[in-house]
């Protein structure tokens, strides 16, 4: 999950044209190493998995039904929780079949009299027949839970490589990008645009690429030219004439 929000914070950033491409770089080579150990932990986790389903095939209960008793009167549920809806009520000891467990342990399905639904494991009498059946079907329920989460941490590396191959892409776009600012404006104008600094002279697509867009423009048009205010916030006021800086603001 960790490496999730931290591949979610890189995207967002590289938002911004400043950021440093060798940072981008280096963060990169981190996440792809990070990465690395969580599939190796993941095909670790597989064959665990693997190795549980084998087990629990093999000595899955195919035999005849497992019957019981009640201990004394109880209820069906329709669901396995205390507040559940009452579906039958036994006022005396019942036989019943055993069909199942809730995630919980806490209730067992059985099937009495034509109705089916949950009983509290307090109230059933535990037979050796009830005990066997009933570490099979926990072994069963442990394997799905193992199933659910490595079916989570699949979905999570899927998502995770979606942003990597987002990640991927920015950073060859910004790479091209700070090629053609090179070879239009030099290496040194870059640093500083890189930084966030701006001076007078400035085109447009430097002022940008250094500050980003404004939050606002107001033009002026008139025989002279024209002339535009980008305003930034923090109180950065920035004057243009014909497209280039001229006087600024802060």
């Amino acid at each position: 999950m960790k490496i999730f929000i931290l591949l979610v914070a890189i995207v967002t950033s590289l938002s911004s044209f400043s950021q440093n491409v060798n940072q981008l770089e280096l963060r990169k080579s981190e996440l792809v190493y990070k990465m690395q150990k969580l599939e190796d932990s993941i095909k670790i986790i597989s064959e665990r998995i693997e190795k549980i389903k084998r087990d629990s095939i093999a000595n899955h209960f195919s035999e005849k039904d497992v019957y019981t008793y009640t201990l004394r009167e109880a209820a069906i549920k329709e669901i396995p929780k205390s507040y559940g809806n009452v579906k039958n009520k036994f006022y005396e000891k019942v036989r019943v079949k055993i069909v199942g467990l809730s995630d919980d342990y806490q209730y067992y399905e059985v099937c009495a009299k034509g109705v089916c639904g949950y009983i509290h494991e307090i109230l059933i009498d535990k037979t050796d027949e009830v005990i066997g059946i009933t570490e099979k079907l926990k072994k069963d329920i442990e394997l799905k839970k193992q199933m659910a989460e490595e079916q989570r941490r699949a979905e999570e590396k899927r998502k995770n490589d979606s942003i990597m191959v987002v990640f991927e892409k920015r950073v060859q776009e910004q790479k091209k990008i700070d090629a053609e600012m090179i070879r239009k404006y030099g290496k040194s104008d870059l640093e500083a645009m890189k930084e966030g600094k701006f001076w007078i002279g400035m085109n447009k697509e430097q002022l940008i690429y250094s500050l980003g867009k404004p939050i606002d423009i107001n033009t002026n048009v008139g025989s002279w030219g024209k002339h535009e205010q980008w305003v930034y916030g923090g109180g950065t006021y920035i004057y243009l004439e014909n497209g280039i800086v001229t006087s600024y603001q802060q």
